[in-house]
């Protein structure tokens, strides 16, 4: 598995759904923010822990509350993933092929930790008032919260989020591995169309695509 879907599996896993189960009323109206449909734009930064050597890519995200996700690469590379109800496919449009993957089979059940149930972040990270630290930097409008892994064996240490203080929307999430690498995701040009198609988060395989399973 790639380390991109890699954090963006451990992501998808926690934020939506059951937000009441988050102590502060802060937390819980951060949470719920989440709990429509929604498309954004999206900035990604990974930054090496060795190297300090900085990534960036774009694109955007489309998410249906409940955890479905599509994410369009468009720079640097052309790439599709779709998180789904049972499956994930990850497309590369210049090599015309697709890698598809059981969620329930892979390591994406652990991976999607803030998008799929706050059982499970709940149950694997423990809200903390600061961090020593400093993935994100917040804007004028905007506060932190702060995550942090219950499990030393987990392979993210920490999880910070960046929210709007009038809408409590997320806009900034910071992701700290366990191997101290860095990844930022930046969101915006929000829009809330009615109901997003579920059949949005399907992939319709190409002509001649090659297939690949895990």
């Amino acid at each position: 598995m790639s380390k991109r879907l890699l954090i963006i599996t451990l992501l998808t896993w926690g934020i939506v759904g059951g937000a009441n189960l988050l102590a502060s009323q802060i937390e819980t109206e951060v949470m719920s923010s989440l709990d429509k449909d929604f498309i954004a734009k999206f900035e990604e930064i990974s930054i090496d822990p060795v190297t300090q050597e900085e990534v960036f890519s774009s694109g955007q995200l489309m998410f249906k509350a409940g955890g479905l996700m599509r994410f369009e690469y468009k720079e640097p590379d052309d790439q599709l993933i779709i998180i789904g109800k049972q499956k994930v496919w990850i497309y590369d449009r210049l090599l015309n092929n697709v890698t598809i993957a059981d969620l329930a089979e892979t390591d994406i059940t652990k991976l999607l930790i803030f998008f799929r149930n706050t059982k499970n972040l709940s149950k694997e990270f423990n809200s903390i008032k600061t961090s020593t630290y400093f993935i994100l930097k917040p804007m004028e409008h905007q506060k932190l919260l702060y995550f942090k892994s219950l499990n030393d064996k987990h392979p993210l240490d920490e999880i910070h989020l960046a929210y709007d203080v009038n809408s409590k929307r997320i806009e900034k999430i910071g992701v700290l591995g366990a191997d101290s690498s860095v990844r930022i995701f930046k969101f915006s040009s929000f829009e809330y169309p009615l109901n997003i198609d579920e059949r949005d988060f399907v992939f319709i395989l190409p002509p001649y695509v090659e297939i690949i399973e895990r």
